[in-house]
């Protein structure tokens, strides 16, 4: 039996409608062997079937094959489970692992871990550093392919001054002192 990712990802290939046996051709099967499939495909509305018996792939069927593309890219990095994907970004932007561990507990213990205020509010109680709270908050949140809301906007921009003026360096200074000299 073919995979959804086969099936789907050749007629998202084609330009035109295509026949079973031009399906089952591309994939080196018998048409005996995915119509069952196909059908299937088209009772769930991810596959339209025209009048003359050729098949189509529908905006249903674009949706479900990037699902599982992306699914399919996670799980052959080794990520297959949205848990483990938040903590590889984590360790990726160099929190150390125990932090990861216990920040991702509290996360998923807490609320909903896709709620992005939520996962923003989690990473603040548990005191991760404001420049890798943003990174690994927009991270992962891109992962999840979740924009920013208005309300959440407020929240995640760039710290600023009391003055509200946004800054560039806490110090002032153009030039970093190590062992006392400039």
């Amino acid at each position: 039996m073919s995979s959804q990712l086969e099936i789907l990802g050749d007629l998202q290939d084609e330009t035109a409608a295509i026949k079973l046996g031009q399906i089952a051709e591309k994939l080196d099967v018998k048409p005996s062997q995915i119509s069952a499939q196909v059908n299937r495909y088209v009772e769930n509305g991810l596959i339209s079937k025209t009048e003359e018996g050729e098949y189509l792939l529908t905006p249903e069927g674009q949706a479900e094959l990037a699902k599982v593309q992306k699914s399919q890219t996670t799980q052959e990095a080794g990520l297959a489970t949205d848990y483990q994907v938040f903590m590889q970004k984590g360790k990726l932007i160099g929190i150390p692992e125990n932090v990861v561990s216990m920040t991702a507990e509290h996360v998923w213990n807490g609320e909903d871990y896709k709620d992005l205020n939520w996962l923003w509010e989690a990473l603040g109680q548990m005191n991760i550093r404001a420049d890798l709270k943003n990174r690994w908050w927009h991270s992962f949140r891109t992962y999840l392919d979740q924009g920013i809301t208005p309300d959440l906007k407020e929240k995640v921009a760039a710290p600023t001054s009391e003055t509200g003026q946004r800054t560039t360096r806490a110090t002032g200074r153009d030039y970093i002192i190590a062992n006392d000299e400039p």
